[in-house]
């Protein structure tokens, strides 16, 4: 698993990332997990094809609890993970299956 967030504690935008297909495909049904202490945050999955305007993927890839989403995107779009509304004890990661 490749994570976007790890064990993440406060609001953040986590760090941006390639999405590359491991196929010649243009799109490709992949698997997110989200899973941690979230103590009321919310974590999305974000994809920008600038590197500058950031959008969530779909509802599919927000998680207010633990679980797992699917979502299709082009071939090298930037994604990233971003938390938001944090509690004292939240403690999550998010992670490309």
């Amino acid at each position: 698993m490749e994570l976007l967030l790890d064990g993440q504690t406060a609001n953040t935008d986590g760090t941006q990332d390639t999405y590359e297909l491991s196929t010649n495909l243009y799109y490709s049904e992949t698997v997110v997990k989200c899973f941690g202490t979230f103590d009321g945050c919310t974590v999305t999955l974000q994809a920008s094809a600038d590197d500058t305007n950031w959008v969530a993927v779909g509802s599919d890839t927000t998680f207010t609890s633990a679980g797992f989403g699917v979502f299709y995107l082009p071939n090298k779009v930037s994604i990233r993970g971003s938390v938001t509304s944090a509690g004292a004890s939240t403690d999550v990661s998010l992670g490309i299956l």
